[in-house]
């Protein structure tokens, strides 16, 4: 008798411990669908990989000497020189071709990194139409001058763009029509070729781009060619959490930061490079929050900025959707 007591007893407690509207759930992990991706730029850093965030890979990439300058084809008739290159340019008053064979007395400003329109070393077309335009090519991938060229937008229009480059002391130069494409926010030119590219994926194709740029550093001003990540110029924004581990970050976390549109919001400082060791190291406890042109939240960890062979130019990162 004292046996079934026991029994009973048992079966009692198992029983009034889970009331018949509780439910015992398994914690749910936060992070099952945590991607860890690995890009090569390359040692030379010579590949632009554009990314797409919902997708988990690239969608395109390029070498950074492909092309040039990049003309807007959406919206406002935008000029814009290659940061990867480190190019510069000087706008001057003059009209006339000839006028104007050196670069010497001018004053050179670089396209700045956060992509502010006002902050563009030619700007906006119909500002400079026909201007002589002194552009310094900047460097190829060993570091090697590319020298300097005379550039003139002629006309611009809904349809195109006609421009003018040749050597800077030439007497005459080359004429070409650039063609918008309106499924594309730029199309890209190429000065050695003469001819236009589609670089740029169709804005909805990608959210960020690893490459090379120019950033200008202050006091005193110097241009510097880093490495890191540019955003898509459509509508994506980017914020960064620095006091809570990737892991645990979730949407509800996002809701009051303040996003900026700065191209360059991630940018190359998630690493360092210390020149005692002539290494880099990658700054983990940086979460960048992305919003993408769809609205949709992702947070990104980098990782790693080497291979398995311990060869640099290739970043190893987190990727979740929120």
């Amino acid at each position: 008798m004292i046996q079934k007591l026991c029994i009973w007893s048992f079966i009692s407690i198992v029983f009034l411990s889970c009331k018949p509207d509780e439910i015992l759930l398994q914690k749910p992990d936060v992070n099952k669908d945590n991607l860890l991706i690995s890009l090569s730029m390359q040692s030379n850093y010579e590949d632009q990989v554009w990314f797409c965030l919902a997708e988990g890979k690239e969608v395109y990439r390029n070498k950074k000497m492909a092309w040039d300058i990049q003309f807007s084809c959406i919206g406002n008739n935008y000029i814009f020189l290659n940061s990867s290159l480190v190019m510069k340019a000087s706008v001057t008053n003059f009209t006339n071709w000839t006028d104007v064979n050196s670069g010497n007395g001018l004053k050179f400003t670089h396209d700045h990194s956060s992509g502010n329109k006002d902050s563009l070393a030619i700007g906006k077309a119909e500002d400079v139409l026909n201007k002589i335009i002194v552009i310094d090519r900047g460097f190829d991938v060993l570091g090697n001058p590319l020298g300097l060229i005379k550039f003139q937008v002629k006309a611009v229009n809904n349809q195109k763009y006609t421009i003018q480059f040749g050597a800077i002391n030439s007497t005459t130069g080359t004429e070409v029509e650039i063609i918008k494409n309106p499924d594309y926010a730029t199309v890209s030119f190429s000065l050695n070729d003469a001819k236009t590219l589609l670089i740029e994926p169709m804005p909805a194709a990608y959210d960020i781009v690893f490459t090379q740029y120019t950033h200008s550093f202050y006091n005193p001003y110097t241009p510097y060619l880093v490495t890191g990540v540019l955003s898509n110029r459509k509508n994506t924004k980017v914020a960064e959490i620095t006091t809570k581990a990737y892991e645990l970050i979730t949407l509800e976390d996002t809701k009051n930061l303040v996003f900026t549109d700065s191209l360059d919001a991630i940018g190359y400082d998630w690493k360092t490079y210390s020149f005692d060791t002539q290494s880099f190291t990658t700054h983990s406890q940086k979460v960048y929050i992305i919003q993408t042109q769809k609205n949709d939240i992702f947070k990104l960890q980098f990782l790693d900025f080497y291979n398995d062979q311990g060869i640099k130019g290739y970043p190893l990162f987190n990727l979740q959707k929120l």
